[in-house]
């Protein structure tokens, strides 16, 4: 679980929205963040989920990128809003509908 720097006019209480992020390795660490459904006010927090700092290792050096999904809520009680991410396996549905476990995929640097 995450706390998000990000605010935005809430219609209601409350707001939730789930998200795919893309963490790949080195330095600086890109995370590439699309928004996957929810409420639209929270449509504008891609910017603010790419700038976290997202807790994962990876084996060694070779680029690499794990994909995530996340649930992203904000209320009107909170400055911050609450990130959580779902298990690696639970976002399979989210990219092609594979029916794998994501593992780090090799990718070629820029």
């Amino acid at each position: 679980m995450r706390d998000v720097n990000f605010q935005t006019k809430l219609k209601g209480q409350s707001a939730g929205a789930q998200f795919t992020i893309s963490i790949q390795n080195g330095e600086p660490q890109i995370n590439e963040v699309t928004f996957a459904g929810g409420d639209e006010e929270l449509r504008g927090a891609e910017k603010a989920l790419a700038k976290v700092s997202y807790p994962h290792s990876f084996p060694n050096k070779t680029p690499a990128r794990i994909l995530r999904k996340g649930t992203l809520t904000c209320t009107i009680y909170s400055k911050t809003c609450t990130l959580i991410l779902l298990p690696a396996t639970e976002a399979v549905g989210s990219f092609g509908g594979a029916q794998r476990i994501i593992t780090p995929i090799p990718i070629q640097p820029n």
